[in-house]
């Protein structure tokens, strides 16, 4: 990942996305040093983020043509909270949990846990 950021001058996301590291130029040490931080982590950073895009994109798409009451009301890093009536919560959570899963390609499995609760501090895991 450093000796590309080096030659290219930029890092990229599994999705594509560029990240410019123009701090690895620098003729400071330390400037190029928090360079090559951020051309490691950028990579893994920035892909979380086109994943969590994607599933936020495919859920939002499936919830208007289903005519479900369900909103996605808030993300939080790789995390989406929902308002989801009860009624609609059996029938929702599998959809959710199945795009947000299969959001990205990958090699290796993407495993959501999902939760449940009024608010924050009564949420408990949610089998589905």
């Amino acid at each position: 990942t450093l000796r590309d950021a080096y030659e290219k001058g930029f890092v990229e996301t599994l999705g594509g996305f560029k990240r410019y590291v123009l701090e690895l130029r620098s003729n400071n040490q330390v400037v190029r040093k928090l360079g090559e931080r951020i051309a490691v982590n950028s990579p893994i950073q920035g892909t979380a983020a086109d994943i969590i895009k994607k599933a936020m994109v495919g859920i939002s798409n499936k919830l208007q043509v289903t005519g479900n009451k369900t909103k996605m009301i808030l993300q939080v890093h790789d995390e989406l909270v929902f308002e989801i009536p009860e009624d609609e919560l059996k029938q929702v959570a599998p959809i959710i949990k199945q795009i947000m899963e299969t959001a990205f390609p990958l090699s290796v499995p993407l495993v959501v846990e999902l939760k449940v609760g009024k608010n924050w501090g009564q949420m408990k895991p949610l089998k589905i």
